[in-house]
């Protein structure tokens, strides 16, 4: 898994009173639940196109 590239969900919202970028979390599984109670929402690269191009 180095090499390879991690997706996170997120939403990004621009704003003249300034932009705004927020990462969308989960309840935490696995090693994670050890570290905190939520973890970021982490996209299959192969699912990348639906989520930035949503099909209708």
């Amino acid at each position: 898994m180095p090499d390879e590239i991690l997706y996170l969900a997120g939403i990004y919202h621009k704003d003249p009173a300034g932009d705004r970028f927020t990462i969308l979390t989960r309840k935490a599984e696995g090693c994670m639940v050890g570290v905190h109670h939520q973890m970021p929402l982490i996209i299959n690269g192969g699912d990348i196109g639906n989520w930035l191009f949503f099909p209708e």
